[in-house]
């Protein structure tokens, strides 16, 4: 597959020598082929840190561009009368304990303290933002251990996380299994290039944007919720040849569709999953080829000819916003420039809690 891509890059780099030189600005307005070579990463920029309060957040509930909940990744509200009090179903302690380390971010610290941990939550340059506290309780109504929020941290949407044992699960709640291999329909968003539905007077504002349709996506799951481990389903957008399928990194911005698209803490566990499994992954490609899906990189003017991903996770500051890049075995996540002229596709991925038996 790597030496079609090669020979695909090669054919339109011949093409693009062939055409007439003009001269064009940066900005959200320039048009451009929208493909670029995937052996080249010049259009990315190296991580030198990670957010941690951004990284616990979309580990729990990923936001909408108001601070309202966009989807919930863990946890459920068994209590109606305080919502922001959420619980999670474990089999022991050594579960809870692997879920909560799961939701801090790399290359930051938790300390170790008796009953528990203790995780102070910094920023990209380590500024301080907040805390979180992860504590053993004492099994009273089957809580196992508790999270809680720390003071004046801007964690939204809940203030107290409870692992609860499976004896004490409530048995209308949700604890389903999800199978390696098979395919599930969930309801969710197809993005798709077109006009903004808002215009504005301001000249620095995008006229097109990535807007949200809703619709039922095929997910195949690539690792199944059984023995301890949670489950992990995938989305891909098909590189298609049409014009409105793929956006340009502002565009995902402008109507805030790059919420839909999967957080950091989801992309780093299918890449880690993509190193460690890359026949695997590869062998899911075929399949959904062949179920007519095109998740593979395809030939055509309008497809975007590579594996590069869009992400939930826009630094304003910094004007970058993350991809995924899995056009080699070796895959990683980079920054790109918001104002990049090349096109990119995105994926959804959706985290379930590892599958508990009555």
């Amino acid at each position: 597959m790597r030496m079609k891509k090669n020979l695909f890059y090669f054919i339109i780099l011949m093409a693009v020598a062939m055409m007439p030189l003009t001269s064009c600005d940066k900005g959200p307005q320039t048009e451009e082929l929208g493909q670029h070579d995937p052996a080249s990463d010049a259009d990315q920029i190296e991580i030198t840190g990670y957010n941690g309060l951004e990284w616990f957040q979309n580990s729990i509930v990923v936001l909408d561009e108001s601070g309202k909940p966009e989807r919930r990744v863990y946890g459920e509200m068994l209590d109606p009368s305080d919502t922001t009090i959420l619980s999670v179903c474990v089999s022991d302690l050594k579960m809870a304990e692997e879920i909560f380390l799961s939701w801090v971010a790399p290359e930051k610290d938790v300390n170790k303290v008796n009953g528990g941990y203790d995780y102070n939550l910094t920023d990209y340059d380590g500024s301080p933002q907040g805390s979180v506290a992860f504590r053993n309780a004492d099994g009273k109504q089957g809580i196992l251990a508790t999270v809680s929020v720390g003071a004046n941290t801007d964690l939204k949407c809940f203030t107290e996380i409870n692992c609860v044992s499976t004896q004490a699960w409530p048995e209308n709640s949700s604890n389903q299994k999800y199978e390696q291999g098979k395919t599930y329909v969930i309801r969710a968003n197809r993005l798709q290039r077109q006009q903004h539905p808002i215009q504005s007077d301001d000249p620095d504002d995008p006229y097109t944007c990535m807007f949200p349709l809703p619709r039922d996506l095929t997910f195949f799951c690539i690792q199944g919720n059984t023995g301890g481990k949670e489950a992990i389903l995938v989305h891909l957008s098909p590189d298609e040849n049409a014009r409105d399928a793929h956006g340009r990194p502002f565009e995902y911005i402008s109507y805030n569709a790059h919420k839909q698209c999967a957080s950091l803490p989801e992309a780093e566990k299918v890449l880690k999953y993509y190193t460690e499994y890359y026949q695997f992954w590869e062998a899911m490609i075929d399949i959904m080829e062949n179920k007519g899906e095109k998740w593979d990189w395809h030939f055509g003017l309008d497809t975007t000819g590579n594996e590069e991903f869009i992400l939930n996770s826009y630094n304003k500051e910094a004007g970058t916003i993350k991809i995924l890049d899995l056009d080699d075995k070796k895959g990683k996540i980079s920054d790109v420039d918001l104002y990049s002229t090349y096109h990119y596709r995105y994926m959804y991925v959706r985290i379930f809690p590892p599958y508990v038996k009555e």
